[in-house]
């Protein structure tokens, strides 16, 4: 049988075990989730399967949706869809949205690693620091490949610039 009740308490915020109430029927009972796609939060509308079996009733439940139901939610985490894109928030803050127009936008606390199959533009905010992988550059001809690759020899360093990898501060 399949119930319509409602969560009076989260008994564990990472199981999503709640206590539930149905209105007249059954009181204050303890049941787990069906799915883990959405945080539950009191007084969200839920689905209740009864189980029985020979050491009595227990009761799995499921977050009743609305057709309009965009966002889902885990800890302090979000993903939510709209009109103007996709955004994901995670619990540390940091944030990728995905917009309806193509751009990305990522603001990250940490370290990040993006891969790019396109044109890729960075905007950083002043005193910001762009730090690139150390290495060195195949030396010879230019391979018209690479930052500065038209420059073969840095007018600075004297390093050279062929190839596809810059050298930062050796």
């Amino acid at each position: 049988m399949v119930l319509l009740g409602h969560i009076v308490e989260i008994v564990n915020e990472k199981t999503f075990e709640i206590k539930f109430t149905v209105d007249g029927y059954i009181e204050n009972k303890t049941a787990y989730p069906l799915d883990f796609k959405d945080q539950p939060e009191v007084g969200n509308a839920i689905f209740i399967h009864e189980i029985e079996s020979i050491l009595g009733w227990s009761y799995m439940y499921e977050k009743v949706r609305t057709l309009d139901y965009t966002r889902l939610k885990f800890l302090n985490s979000t993903i939510e869809l709209n009109e103007y894109g996709i955004e994901i928030t995670t619990e540390s803050g940091d944030d990728i949205t995905i917009k309806s127009d193509g751009n990305i936008d990522i603001k990250s606390k940490g370290n990040t690693n993006v891969k790019v199959e396109g044109n890729c533009t960075l905007k950083m905010n002043p005193g910001a620091v762009l730090t690139v992988p150390k290495g060195t550059v195949a030396p010879g001809a230019p391979v018209n490949a690479g930052p500065f690759c038209a420059i073969p020899t840095c007018p600075v360093s004297g390093l050279p610039h062929c190839g596809n990898t810059l050298v930062v501060g050796i």
